[in-house]
């Protein structure tokens, strides 16, 4: 009896949704980065980094406004020696504004403690220097809110990821796109050469031989 051949059926590519999916994941990250990144630009957020300098004994920190919006006053600053033992060289304390911003600040500066006042504007950004006693250890760096405020502020060290994902957020964005593209035009390029696939003729198959028949 000859019965008609009936081809094996062929995987479509249309059935391919893993690229789609992952197109959707990027999609799904972006937003999430975006997000957070709007979150930490809304807050009274301060990032932060200590450098020191065992060499020439100097001490380096660096401020910024991450904010997007907030201007922040009143800020209180400290450098204080440990054990109250006299670590710092009054006359080298200063606060350098990062240009073009011009940032007034009142510093009190002793040998044990000092209280560095002062406003950082949106995005803006200073660095407090100062140099140790000759063998003594270095000052230790806090923040300290005062009653004038109406809110604290979030202290972020540089390194954070919070700060990293606002820093680089259009390098972040701007490279999750481009890969959702690329998955996309590879998808679309995959569904069109399949459809150029030919499809396998139907013959006619004789069951008591493997020969088809046209």
């Amino acid at each position: 009896m000859i019965t008609p051949h009936k081809p094996k059926p062929r995987r479509s590519l249309h059935d391919d949704k893993a690229p789609f999916a992952i197109a959707l994941l990027f999609g799904a990250f972006g937003w999430h980065i975006t997000q957070i990144t709007n979150e930490v630009k809304a807050a009274r957020s301060v990032s932060y980094q200590v450098i020191s300098n065992p060499e020439t004994d100097t001490q380096r920190i660096h401020l910024q406004n991450i904010s997007s919006d907030i201007y922040l006053r009143d800020l209180n600053f400290e450098l204080n020696c440990p054990d109250a033992a006299p670590c710092i060289d009054p006359e080298t304390v200063s606060v350098k504004a990062v240009a073009p911003v011009v940032i007034r600040q009142n510093i009190a500066a002793d040998s044990v403690d000092t209280v560095i006042k002062t406003y950082l504007p949106a995005s803006s950004a200073l660095w407090i220097e100062s140099k140790r006693i000759k063998g003594a250890k270095f000052p230790e760096f806090h923040y300290t809110p005062t009653p004038e405020q109406e809110s604290g502020i979030s202290l972020l060290k540089s390194t954070s990821w919070r700060v990293f994902l606002v820093r680089y957020y259009l390098e972040i964005i701007l490279s999750s796109f481009m890969i959702i593209i690329a998955i996309l035009g590879m998808v679309s390029y995959m569904l069109f050469m399949g459809s150029r696939v030919p499809k396998p003729d139907a013959g006619l198959i004789d069951e008591n031989s493997d020969t088809v028949l046209p």
